[in-house]
This record gives C-alpha cells, sequence and structure tokens, in this order.
C-alpha cells in the first residue's frame, strides 16, 4: 500500500485535506483551485482533519521507532519498561507493515 506523501494540510473547503505533492492519478486543476491543493480527503469533521493531516508524520515516527527497535538502539528504554514497550512496538511494527504492503 502507498500513499501520497505529507506534508498533508488542512483545505480551504467542505473540511478537506489536501497535498501540494501531485498524487499518483490524474489531477484536476479545480482541486488546486477550490480546495488549495492536491485533494487526499473531503467532508472530514473538523475534528477528524488534524488526525488525517497527520498522518504521515505518524507513520515517519513508527517506521523510526520500528527501525531504532529493531537494529537495538532502544536497548536502554527496553530496559526501563520492556513489556510495554514490546506492546507499543507490536502495534506501530503491525500498523508499518499494513501501510506498506
Amino acid at each position: 500500500m502507498s500513499h501520497t506523501p505529507g506534508p498533508w494540510r488542512e483545505g480551504k473547503w467542505g473540511g478537506s485535506v489536501v497535498t501540494d505533492t501531485p498524487p499518483d492519478r490524474m489531477g484536476y486543476v479545480y482541486e488546486i483551485l477550490w480546495y488549495g491543493g492536491y485533494v487526499i480527503c473531503e467532508s472530514a469533521s473538523r475534528t477528524d482533519i488534524s488526525v488525517i493531516s497527520a498522518a504521515p508524520d505518524l507513520l515517519a515516527a513508527c517506521k523510526a521507532f520500528v527501525r531504532k527497535v529493531d537494529e537495538g538502539e532502544a536497548r536502554g528504554l527496553m530496559a526501563y519498561n520492556g513489556r510495554l514497550i514490546m506492546e507499543s512496538y507490536n502495534q506501530m511494527k503491525a500498523f508499518v507493515v499494513y501501510t506498506s504492503s
């Protein structure tokens, strides 16, 4: 699974989230004029816009954490509270794997 790279941000109208990165589809001039960028989604609630906009950064953070654990850079953290960290790690790794398939 691939996604349009970030950053994503709130668009001009209609609960939209947009990006300046052209998506893997034919772009439409009206999107840029009306929404202020290429549309990621529209009709999102105000409370969901910030979560949707943060998705690329969240994925990047999960990938970085998973990589650090896999490469042994999180040993001190694991010693501090290994069970809790492993639960979080497993959730993040599942998210990374899901978004990469």
